[in-house]
């Protein structure tokens, strides 16, 4: 059961920030379903309100509904879980409260369910070089996935 799906647009074209983005939030999708979720939304947005954070994947990790954020970063310092400030997980604790009441009056959430906050990282090497073989070789590794459970 997948829950609000929407209509996509698949020849507009999006920025490159976007694009990675998006990219990156397939690779989290595709290391949470080897870990043992079963993702039932991608991309939720509980309200028509311009303060609701969008929840990146809302996932079912046995009886515990984890809302997953996902920060992509193509080399760069620091962890990007950092990103994720306190304005932000603020937004999505609210976010995720308004989903849960939601998605709990409809009964697509059991009672003595849990609720938890998950972050996963997705990192892409970075490539200053401008030969040709050597940003081939960096796009073909795989990029390093992390998944932070109770992240916040």
């Amino acid at each position: 059961m997948v829950w609000g799906r929407r209509a996509r647009w698949p020849f507009r074209r999006r920025a490159p920030h976007l694009r990675l983005g998006a990219r990156g939030e397939r690779i989290a999708v595709r290391a949470l379903r080897r870990s043992g979720y079963r993702v039932v939304a991608r991309n939720y947005r509980p309200g028509r309100r311009r303060s609701d954070a969008e929840l990146d994947i809302v996932a079912w990790e046995g009886q515990t509904l984890a809302v997953v954020e996902v920060k992509t970063r193509r080399g760069g310092f620091g962890d990007p879980a950092e990103r994720v400030d306190r304005e932000k997980r603020r937004r999505i604790r609210r976010s995720a409260a308004r989903m849960w009441r939601r998605e709990s009056s409809r009964k697509r959430i059991p009672p003595g369910s849990r609720l938890r906050m998950d972050v996963v990282e997705v990192w892409f090497p970075a490539v200053r070089s401008r030969r040709f073989l050597v940003r081939l070789r960096a796009a073909l590794r795989p990029p390093v996935v992390r998944i932070r459970r109770g992240a916040f």
